[in-house]
């Protein structure tokens, strides 16, 4: 399926887009009924709210022109029977009433249950009691020499509070949250020190009669040399900085890190001295005891020129992480290899390139070998392309140069413009009052950026093609690349989390990005919408979204309105809303072309082909005799 679809993306004389028919999402008829109802699309039925002073209850009902009241407050409905309201609720089974009222007719009512959250408590004071779920660990937890054990127990308030590892000492611990009774303490794991996994024993009081617990889950400590894991799966995966969150930088397949920790179903893995990532063990091929610790050696790096820019090769004896920093200019980045050396005698360059300046090894540093790599002046980088050789260890790093533009006609005239309609039917994304998805939304939107570019003669590619397709995330980003697009921009429309107030603050676009050389793009499209889009500015923000990691070309992602609000939702079933929408994105995208276009020659330096050439002097007249003859005797 991939294959045929890079095929038809790279010899069809449009993208498969560009043969997609325009559609529009319908926009739902409301009118008074003699069969009254009322539709609740959130809170779902025994749906659990978070623990808070209000959420929001959103739907539609029959009639515009009739009262809906919910638990007693009037709610506004708009022309099309959507409705949105912020409401107060209370910890427990809690109930949404709510009642449609027209004149001469018996109001219509539905309720809908939920459970709101009790908000923390403290335990009772007497007696003297703890709350087993809270200790820690509860999950299996391996540390090393260095690591720091957080203990952690909420307990009657106000009490002396221990804990102790393996029959040890006990530990005192300290109250950090009266309110509350929550203890803590912490523990470093001291050099040489091996505990088999155990549970950790706590004690509220100071006599061994008080009340006392045991964790859920164990620690071991280890000492002997760690194990080795080896990425197994076929593409590169996501490193975070904790075991749940904090996106580091993405590890290639083949690569084998030792095993510093574990935290339940996550492993720590030591990148360099003093650096750190966690994976998922399943996405690991453990080696037995006794595997050596991968080291890399550089040999001769070589580079030259290719169409698209400069391809660096850099040879390792095996595959090591990698890291790639761009500088915010993009004149230059830098490659970090962790765990690698360098035996690099000579730099190889190609004397026919005249994008790449030099390559050479930064300042030694306690985390990786450091290349620097600068362009030459006045050049900058339109992104990177880095991975493994398929069969061996040599790194490959693309540099691509920015597509060349016509100093005439539009600038977006042969641009391969990535669009990429958020969401599936499997997570549809936003869901709106009227029960509008998103993912409807969007491809709708993409439609229509798709026929605007296409009169400026760009080449449009949707990441799908109607709205029963299914495209996994991930493959988003590689078919922008196979596809040889030139940007990548990601079309949503935004949600609201339970526990949110929609009407605390005005709402509207927002625009994202990632990579440093995306900003100007993000920038511009920005630009356009704020000249054209008659919403709320929420400005130009940095995602870290999976969409915008990658590095091969500009990408945004547009969060253009709110589809939970019910006029938004309105004008984003519009037709003329959706193309102005269309309007802004392609502005953006023209006036961020634009930018690329060669510079005029400086004023009063014309082209040698517009040079006006100097009239010709006139020829100097003979003087007559008689002025012949004054002059001579002037010389006398």
């Amino acid at each position: 399926m991939l294959a045929s679809t890079v095929f038809a993306f790279l010899f069809a004389p449009f993208s498969r887009a560009a043969n997609v028919p325009m559609k529009t999402v319908p926009q739902p008829a409301v009118v008074a009924s003699s069969a009254p109802w009322i539709t609740v699309v959130r809170p779902a039925e025994s749906g659990v709210l978070p623990a808070a002073a209000g959420d929001f209850i959103m739907g539609a009902v029959s009639d515009p022109q009739a009262v809906l009241v919910i638990n007693g407050t009037s709610v506004p409905v708009a022309s099309d029977g959507a409705y949105l309201a912020w409401l107060p609720i209370k910890p427990g089974l809690f109930a949404f009433d709510l009642s449609l009222s027209r004149p001469g007719r018996n109001p219509f009512t539905v309720r809908r249950q939920v459970v709101v959250s009790t908000p923390p408590a403290p335990l009772p004071d007497a007696p003297p009691s703890i709350d087993p779920t809270s200790l820690t660990p509860n999950r299996p937890l391996g540390l090393r020499a260095g690591d720091w054990l957080r203990l952690r127990m909420k307990a009657s308030r106000h009490r002396p509070a221990f804990a102790r590892i393996s029959g040890g000492d006990w530990l005192a611990m300290r109250e950090t949250d009266p309110v509350l009774g929550i203890y803590e303490t912490d523990y470093l794991v001291r050099p040489g020190e091996d505990l088999p996994p155990s549970k950790i024993q706590y004690r509220l009081g100071k006599h061994w009669w008080n009340k006392t617990a045991w964790s859920r889950g164990t620690v071991s400590f280890v000492s002997r040399t760690p194990v080795v894991g080896r990425v197994k799966t076929a593409d590169s995966v996501l490193l975070t900085q904790t075991p749940s969150w904090g996106n580091l930088f993405y590890v290639a397949p083949g690569v084998a890190l030792p095993i510093w920790g574990q935290d339940g179903r996550r492993l720590k893995l030591r990148i360099d001295r003093g650096f750190y990532g966690w994976l998922p063990a399943s996405d690991l091929d453990i080696f037995p005891s006794g595997f050596p610790i991968p080291r890399a050696v550089t040999g001769v790096i070589t580079e030259k020129a290719v169409p698209a820019g400069t391809e660096v090769h850099i040879p390792l004896r095996t595959r090591v992480p990698f890291q790639v920093i761009e500088s915010p200019s993009g004149g230059s980045l830098s490659l970090i290899l962790y765990g690698a050396v360098s035996h690099t005698n000579w730099i190889v360059y190609d004397s026919s390139d005249t994008f790449l300046d030099s390559i050479r090894f930064g300042r030694e540093s306690p985390q990786g070998l450091r290349l620097e790599i600068t362009l030459r002046g006045g050049r900058s980088l339109w992104g990177y392309h880095a991975e493994y050789s398929q069969s061996g260890s040599t790194l490959k790093l693309l540099l691509i140069r920015p597509p060349s533009i016509k100093a005439e006609g539009s600038p977006l005239a042969g641009r391969r413009i990535f669009l990429d309609p958020g969401h599936n039917p499997d997570h549809p994304g936003a869901i709106g009052p009227l029960g509008t998805r998103e993912m409807d939304v969007n491809m709708a939107i993409a439609n229509a950026v798709a026929k605007r570019l296409v009169g400026e003669g760009a080449i449009p590619i949707l990441s799908r093609q109607n709205a029963e397709e299914e495209v996994d995330l991930a493959a988003r980003p590689k078919l922008a690349w196979e596809s040889k697009a030139d940007v990548f921009v990601s079309l949503h429309n935004n949600d609201m989390a339970d526990g949110e107030n929609p009407l605390a603050s005005p709402h509207g676009y927002s625009i994202f990005y990632y990579q440093p050389g995306s900003l100007p793009l993000a920038r511009a499209i920005h630009s356009a919408y704020e000249s054209l889009v008659p919403l709320a500015d929420e400005g130009v923000r940095l995602g870290n979204y999976l969409v915008l990691r990658p590095t091969e070309m500009p990408e945004v992602l547009i969060e253009s309105a709110y589809l939970i609000l019910p006029d938004q939702e309105m004008d984003l079933l519009s037709p003329k809303f959706q193309d102005l929408l269309a309007k802004a994105v392609v502005r953006g995208l023209r006036r961020y072309f634009k930018t690329l276009r060669p510079a005029p020659p400086p004023a009063g330096r014309a082209s040698a082909r517009n040079r006006i050439a100097p009239k010709p002097r006139a020829a100097a007249k003979k003087p007559s005799a008689s002025r012949r003859a004054r002059t001579r005797r002037k010389k006398r």
